[in-house]
């Protein structure tokens, strides 16, 4: 009997040594990925520097596909259709600042329209729909808020109806002051009058006819690469 408990322990001591020896068996695989944009963007700060009540001014923003997204050697054929939407956010005066301050919110006189064409609609809001109004802010000093979805896609590969770029178009209605803008005999409605007080009764911080800085960021956000 005690022979055959030896044997049995040293058959299992063996099984045993077999498994911990097959454990540490290992195998490597190399993966790797090149990580790039898939979109091209423009973003040279647009500034209009100083502007005057109700004078219709206007920006254009490039956007595009990367090199690396339309690439032809090697051929990039696996995606083609680049969907993203527009944000604007609070523009701080000086973001490494503490605490941070911001312009004043420029959403009210600012238009967005994304065209096919370097040279699209350059008149102002109440003569083309087209037109998007950022407008007023929704989140508060240091918040973001959705604007619009872009019109289509854009495409690497070409049809009749394929916009293989966008021009984002940035109009600027300037505003007026209360006190200094005349709704009897102004002929034209401004998009923005910044008013002496805020709904709350208190003083608006923005007016002043002497001059304020008003500004906000644009922000090109893509949702969908397919």
């Amino acid at each position: 009997m005690k022979r055959a408990l030896l044997a049995l322990c040293a058959l299992i001591l063996v099984i045993a040594g077999v498994a911990g020896v097959s454990a540490y068996e290992a195998h490597k695989v190399n993966v790797k990925a090149h990580v790039e944009d898939a979109l091209y963007v423009d973003i040279d700060e647009i500034n209009f520097h100083t502007v005057f009540p109700e004078e219709w001014l206007t920006r254009s923003i490039y956007i595009g596909m990367s090199t690396s997204f339309c690439e032809t050697d090697p051929l990039q054929d696996r995606v083609g259709d680049i969907y993203y939407d527009i944000y604007a956010a609070w523009k701080p005066i000086d973001p490494d600042a503490n605490p941070v301050e911001y312009y004043g919110w420029l959403g009210e006189a600012l238009y967005l329209y994304v065209d096919l064409t370097s040279n699209g609609s350059v008149t102002p809001p109440c003569g083309d729909p087209a037109w998007h109004n950022i407008g007023a802010n929704q989140t508060g000093p240091g918040g973001v808020q959705f604007v619009m979805h872009a019109p289509g896609p854009i495409k690497k590969f070409a049809t009749p109806t394929a916009n293989q770029r966008d021009y984002l178009k940035v109009g600027l209605d300037v505003p007026v002051f209360e006190g200094y803008w005349n709704p009897d005999t102004d002929p034209r409605v401004p998009s923005y009058v910044i008013t002496k007080k805020l709904p709350d009764g208190s003083d608006n911080p923005l007016w002043n006819p002497d001059g304020v800085d008003l500004g906000l960021d644009i922000i090109i956000q893509v949702t969908k690469i397919q």
